[in-house]
Order: structure tokens, then C-alpha cells, then sequence
């Protein structure tokens, strides 16, 4: 899922931003640099989770439209 993959990429961000910062122990990131972290989580994210959902848009058209090819008398 998604939002899954998201919450982990977000929480590998703010581990790298922390480790950065050398904040010690389970200290938290300042309100900014946390928004700035879900923002650039968000924005690397977006593409894939758009392509995903663009093909399979594209790949149910077909089905949806009710579109048969009959491969049977097509080869013959």
C-alpha cells in the first residue's frame, strides 16, 4: 500500500535529517524541518505512485469499453 511505503520513506528521512542534525537518543525534529520532510517525502513519492496508478487506468480501459480481439480467426 501506498501509505505504507510512504510512512517508511518519511520515517528514513527524518532518521537521516536527525542524524544530520546530531540530535541524540529519540530527541524530535523542529516543526519545520519535520514539514520539510513530509513535503520532500511527498514530492519523491508522487511520480511513481502517478505512474502506477496511470497504468492501470490505461490497462483496464479495454476491459471497461468492452474491447474483444478474437485471437482465433485472427490467425487463422
Amino acid at each position: 500500500n501506498n501509505a505504507i511505503v510512504l510512512i517508511d520513506f518519511i520515517s528514513q528521512l527524518s532518521v537521516r535529517k536527525r542524524d544530520e542534525m546530531r540530535l541524540e537518543g529519540k530527541a524530535k525534529l523542529p516543526v519545520p524541518d519535520l514539514i520539510d520532510t513530509i513535503v520532500r517525502s511527498g514530492k519523491t513519492r508522487l511520480r511513481p505512485v502517478l505512474l502506477t496508478a496511470i497504468t492501470t487506468v490505461l490497462g483496464l480501459i479495454p476491459l471497461a469499453t468492452g474491447m474483444n480481439i478474437n485471437f482465433y480467426t485472427l490467425f487463422t
